[in-house]
């Protein structure tokens, strides 16, 4: 026994020695190598191969000793990948120096090193390894050395220089596997994130770590969702100008800056004018406290060791939007409101314009979360975005961030020009020439427009691509709705641009600006044209010559004059004329015959002659300023019209007339002033308050619609009983505050309605004829709803706030709430005889008691339930169909266990599974479950079978035995 301690002292002691005598030999060897000095790019071998098989051995054994741990949680394919990672580190200051620091003890095969700077005493609070006795020494070699002795498996490639633009290329060659950025000036930042980025190099970003000091702060989110964060601002906006605007990862803080650059002395900046400091060089100092670097150091080195390991990093955003989106989400809802009762601009185009990232953008960075005329603060007083210049068209260069009480104003006005001092109109306009409008796709996707644009590039230079396109079928969709914006070109400022600009043959339909048309209007541009022009009416000089004769849709954003004979080409079905359109429209003859729909636009108001409207007309909206009286030609084609404000008499109104829109303020409506053919009538109750009296409305009515673009009604006046006939069997009511409806004022035949309700809205009990009812509100009152209805739709503005109980007749249940807020559910929200539920909006809570569903419910569909799969348990016992839709949730292997046996469908999708081999990757899309539980049945009864049956003979076996 002692004999064996003694042999087992002995190898300890020889090992030790043996590694021992390794690292001193290592240690001076590294020494040695690391006081050689290299400015500019150093490529050592820091390891000898050894001749001796056993060193070498032992070298190994040394290093994956060392790098045990980070085996053990990476595993050894995850640590492959990092021992064969080369990264790149830029900026070797706190932030910098951590993180390569970090790199470096986790395996990784090679580091590039890249800082100009030197070690000063100043920045030894916060660099990780630096000491006194390096003050003066170049940081990459003082950081080479240190690693060498830490890591020496670990390349380590030292280089002194500034990062910029031209040494790109050279700087980050070699292919490498990752890039930490952690430079602190912005043009070097932006220069090295813009190469990374087009070039498909992976980069994590590090945003100001100073004058911080909560590293609860400290968030890893897409470059377009670094909040709180002044230099991120910064950073967004110049990567903007180059057209990034995501896809880079960052690591920032969203603490508020306790402490401010400081100030420079007179003496200082002429001591730094004297010397010609480098632009790219950061003069000015901040207060750093040692911690905060350090963590953004560690935080991004963490993120790229998952990246490399396969490991998921949650970020910011993954986690839930960030509350400041709540506000920009409130803004851009507000201006499709505003655009929709004002400029009547329809909320698809808005969408498509506009989103959530492009308000913040246009709040935070282009006004600086102020107001454009008054300079108060977002944090003063609530804040609105609206369009800037009424005359101009609706874009993210033409859009003022004013208070509310500035906003109510400014919705008032018509020319800016006039009404506001010329040093707020100039300061605005200024503004609004740095907005950068970038690209729908961001590099990330490709969608329909950026399609498009590609399409328009060989419009006229290579015919052969344009008939290839032709044959792919995922172009069929959409290429005869496409429409072309372009004419004349956005860079069309003088007659000799638009003299060389031709329009396109391709497109079915075109969009005309506006700014152009002011200068074709001049008569004295017309002369500078060289080429030869048949006449042209003052106008639409260019116009007759321009227009292809394929185009079918037509919107004249920018016309001001009246339209000639010949602009307008045969073929064309739809024309829409902007708000700022006020001339008379011409001469008869102006038309095509194959005209069908015509809409003038809100502040039309000029009499139209008869015989200008085409023959075979369907269509035509005269704008709620129109003020005169209706041709009495008008086409018996006529079934839609949309009128001002004109008072009517009998027969105004043609019989063939099936939907009237009364848009513009219309005092009365008389019995007999409507035909009795008429089917629809809408009421825009926004700018119109009409008195209805009992016969106005004919029985022939079958729809009633009260509406709103806005929370906004100027409707005041009390519908009676009668007034409503007993045809009508839709309505839609957008009530205002004002907005009263007598006891039985609604006729039992309406069978479906539409409710926008505000709190203080004032509505009856509805009849029980009304069988499918949809309610749009803030706080929904139950104590209107119909006894009989079936069919309840409630769209909530924020969350679920319901008073009252549901009757129990509603079998069908669909509730939706904002995606920024939770949908918390009680019982009372539920009748007790409901067979269907949806719920869809924000994050599902509080949908664990087992008496929240009705027991008869037999169809649930639910959205975000944000993984809690243990709201699934107390299904009711009748469920035979379930939809789970936008989950990110991991099944465990009990999932089936939550479900009740009379289920019969089942749909997932955004599954995400922790364990394949838990369940491989469960896809439910549109499968029925009951294959599923078929199977899963069999299997048990085949595998109990074969049981009983193996343990039969092995018991016959025994007892002949």
């Amino acid at each position: 026994m002692d004999n064996s301690k003694l042999l087992i002292a002995g190898i300890s002691a020889c090992v030790g020695a043996a590694i021992g005598s390794y690292i001193a030999s290592s240690k001076k060897e590294n020494t040695t190598t690391s006081n050689k000095t290299n400015t500019t790019i150093t490529n050592t071998n820091t390891f000898k191969q050894e001749n001796s098989d056993i060193d070498s051995m032992l070298k190994d054994e040394i290093f994956l000793e060392q790098m045990n741990r980070t085996i053990l949680y990476y595993g050894e394919e995850g640590f492959k990948t990092i021992r064969d990672a080369f990264i790149i580190v830029v900026g070797l200051g706190g932030v910098g120096g951590a993180a390569a620091h970090a790199l470096l003890r986790s395996g990784v095969k090679k580091l590039r090193l890249i800082d100009p700077d030197l070690v000063t005493l100043s920045s030894l609070n916060r660099n990780v390894l630096a000491e006194r006795k390096d003050v003066g020494r170049s940081k990459v070699e003082t950081m080479k050395t240190y690693f060498e002795s830490i890591c020496p498996e670990v390349e380590i490639e030292a280089i002194q220089t500034f990062f910029n633009g031209d040494l790109a290329e050279k700087l980050l060659s070699g292919s490498p596997t990752y890039v930490v950025d952690c430079i602190d000036n912005t043009e070097t930042k932006v220069a090295l994130l813009t190469y990374c980025h087009r070039n498909n190099i992976p980069v994590i970003s590090s945003m100001g770590a100073g004058s911080s000091s909560d590293p609860t702060k400290i968030n890893i989110s897409d470059i377009s969702f670094t909040f709180g964060c002044r230099f991120g601002r910064e950073i967004r906006r110049l990567l903007k100008v180059n057209g990034i605007t995501q896809g880079i990862l960052c690591v920032y803080s969203t603490e508020a800056h306790r402490k401010k650059l400081i100030p420079l002395t007179d003496e200082e900046k002429k001591l730094l004018d004297q010397q010609a400091v480098k632009p790219t060089l950061r003069v000015r100092t901040l207060g750093v406290s040692m911690p905060i670097p350090s963590i953004f150091g560690l935080t991004m080195s963490c993120a790229v060791l998952n990246a490399l390991a396969g490991l998921p990093t949650v970020t910011e955003e993954e986690k839930r939007a960030p509350p400041p989106m709540i506000e920009y989400s409130r803004l851009l809802k507000l201006l499709i409101k505003k655009e929709q009762t004002v400029y009547r601009t329809p909320p698809s185009v808005l969408k498509k314009l506009f989103t959530m990232v492009d308000i913040r953008y246009l709040a935070d960075e282009v006004y600086n979360s102020q107001s454009g005329i008054s300079n108060a603060h977002s944090t003063q007083s609530s804040m609105i975005v609206l369009r800037w210049r009424p005359e101009l068209p609706i874009s993210l260069n033409n859009l003022v961030y004013l208070s509310q009480k500035e906003g109510e104003i400014h919705e008032t006005v018509k020319n800016v020009d006039q009404h506001y001092p010329a040093e707020i109109v100039k300061k605005i306009d200024q503004i609004l020439s740095t907005v950068i409008i970038g690209n729908r796709n961001n590099g990330v996707r490709l969608n329909n427009f950026f399609i498009v644009n590609e399409i328009s590039k060989y419009l006229y230079s290579n015919i052969e691509i344009l008939n290839f396109i032709r044959t792919c079928k995922y172009s069929y969709k959409f290429r005869n709705q496409l429409k072309y914006f372009d004419f004349p070109s956005s860079h069309c400022y003088n007659a000799h641009d638009i003299q060389k600009f031709n329009l396109p043959l391709n497109f079915h339909s075109i969009s005309l600006n506006v700014h152009q048309y002011k200068l074709l209007i001049d008569c004295g541009l017309i002369t500078q044209l060289s080429t030869p022009i048949v006449y042209l009416d003052y106008d639409i000089k260019v116009l007759r010559k321009q227009l292809p004769k394929s185009i079918q849709f037509l919107e004249m954003e920018g016309v001001e004059g009246t339209i000639g004979k010949g602009v307008l080409k045969e073929g064309l079905k739809s024309l829409y004329l902007a708000s700022n359109f006020k001339t008379n429209l011409g001469n008869p003859g102006i038309f095509p015959s194959s005209l069908t729909s015509i809409s003038l636009g809100y502040c039309y108001n000029k009499p139209i002659p008869n015989g200008l409207l085409p023959p075979f007309l369907k269509t035509l909206y005269l704008g709620p300023q129109y003020n005169y009286p209706l041709p009495t030609d008008l086409p018996k084609t006529l079934e839609i019209l949309e009128i001002g404000k004109y008072p009517l008499k009998p027969g105004d109104i043609p019989p063939s007339i099936k939907h009237l829109i009364i848009g513009g303020r219309l005092s009365v409506i008389n019995p007999g002033d409507l035909p009795s053919t008429l089917k629809r009538l809408d009421i825009y109750t926004g700018r119109c308050n009409v008195q209805l009296k009992v016969g106005s409305i004919p029985n022939s009515v079958e729809r009633i619609d009260f509406i709103s673009y806005s929370n906004y009604s100027e409707y005041s006046q009390v519908i009676k009983v009668g007034i409503i006939p007993d045809s009508v069997k839709q309505m839609h009511l957008h009530l205002g505050s004002n907005h009263i409806i007598e006891p039985n004022a609604l006729p039992n035949s309406i069978h479906t309605v539409i409710l926008n309700l505000l709190p203080n809205s004032n509505i009856p009990k509805l009849p029980n004829s009304i069988k499918n009812l949809t309610v749009h509100c803030e706080l929904f009152r139950t104590d209107f709803v119909p006894d009989s209805l079936k069919n309840l739709t409630v769209y909530y503005e924020r969350d679920i706030r319901q008073n009252g109980e549901l009757p129990d007749s509603i079998e069908n249940l669909i509730i939706e709430t904002d995606t920024e807020f939770m949908a918390i559910l009680t019982p009372n929200l539920f009748p007790k005889q409901l067979k269907s539920l949806t719920i869809q909006g924000g994050e599902i809570q509080m949908f664990i008691s087992p008496k929240i569903l009705p027991d008869s419910l037999q169809s649930l569909s639910l959205t975000n339930l944000n993984g809690n799969l243990n709201q699934l348990k107390n299904l009711p016992k009748q469920l035979e169909s379930l939809i789970l839709t936008n989950q990110k949730i991991e099944l465990p292997p009990t999932f089936f266990n939550f479900l009740p046996s009379s289920i019969k469908y089942l749909k997932i999708n955004n599954v995400r599974v922790q364990s394949i081999k838990h369940s491989t990757y469960l896809k439910f899309i549109s499968d029925k479950f009951n294959n599923i539980s078929l199977m899963y049945y069999l299997f048990l009864v085949i595998y109990t079978i074969s049981i009983i049956l193996i343990s039969r003979l092995i018991k016959i076996k025994l007892d002949n035995v």
